[in-house]
């Protein structure tokens, strides 16, 4: 919705010859806003366990937002340059862009400090096109050919190679130090046993269980365990889990139980002979870590 900002600009400057651009952008304000209502009352509801861990930013993280942004200070810095060059060219458009790119960063800056924050470089990722058209138009207005360009344009390209390599590294998409998914699934798959469960830590639970189940393969079948109701079923972000979890074991021979690193074990406590359909003692339990990058995933 902060985009709206931007458009507000360039309509601004034209009700000054033409006094109803204001009535339809209104109309279309309030179109666009009451199509948005059903997702956002109660989006709003769920905010704080989404999004509970992102920081309230300080000064320098308005500055800092803008690295993230690019993934390297040095690409940041280039575009910026050339965006402030564009203020050259045509001025309606250089300012619905300059205004569609910068006020919404600063916006939600401002917006975070309340009781939830919201600025997280991945959440401000629609403002790039904008900064892009911007450097595009700089760098057209500033060189005298196309030669020039060229040159400008191959320069930044080596100098940023170094990061274009590291971004497709495994696990580069990742917050630092987070779980590998894609190696638990593997561990899973080559110990696979039809009939086998599954069990993910009460730790970022949802986060593990969707990264891990993607990567499995789609006729690989295990039920898990401690899940009543998933969260598609529920139209909820999270899931709702056994409240006695020893009456949820139907007697399987097998349980993966996948934890992020030393996260308490979600099995620990139950007897040894659960209830719930269980003949036996609970056997052949296998656990599956999804380590840090520089770990080797174990089961």
């Amino acid at each position: 919705m902060t985009c709206l900002i931007g458009h507000l600009a360039p309509v601004a400057m034209r009700a000054r010859r033409e006094r109803r651009t204001w009535l339809g952008f209104g109309c279309a304000i309030l179109a666009g806003v009451a199509l948005l209502l059903p997702v956002v009352v109660p989006g709003r509801a769920e905010t704080l366990r989404q999004i509970w861990w992102i920081t309230k930013p300080d000064a320098w993280g308005l500055v800092d937002i803008w690295s993230q942004l690019f993934y390297t200070g040095l690409c940041a810095g280039t575009v910026l340059v050339l965006a402030l060059v564009a203020c050259r060219a045509r001025r309606d458009a250089v300012v619905f862009r300059t205004v569609s790119a910068v006020a919404p960063v600063l916006l939600i800056w401002a917006v975070s400090h309340g009781h939830i924050s919201y600025l997280y470089f991945r959440y401000m990722l629609f403002t790039l096109p904008a900064l892009a058209m911007l450097a595009g138009a700089g760098l057209a207005t500033g060189a005298r050919s196309r030669r020039v360009i060229a040159a400008v344009l191959a320069a930044l390209a080596l100098l940023t190679l170094p990061d274009q390599k590291s971004m497709r590294e495994p696990l580069a998409h990742y917050w630092p130090g987070g779980p590998d998914f894609a190696a638990a699934a593997r561990t899973i798959q080559r110990g696979y046993v039809p009939g086998d469960a599954i069990v993910y830590s009460r730790v970022q639970e949802e986060a593990l269980s969707l990264g891990v189940s993607y990567y499995l393969p789609r006729d690989l079948k295990l039920r898990d365990v401690f899940l009543a109701e998933s969260p598609t079923r529920r139209d909820d972000l999270a899931a709702t889990q056994c409240l006695e979890p020893a009456r949820c074991l139907w007697g399987e021979k097998r349980i993966w139980v996948v934890v992020e690193g030393n996260a308490p074990d979600p099995l620990h406590g139950l007897p040894p002979h659960p209830g719930g359909g269980a003949s036996g003692p609970l056997r052949g339990v296998r656990r599956s870590a999804p380590h840090r990058p520089h770990g080797a995933p174990a089961a």
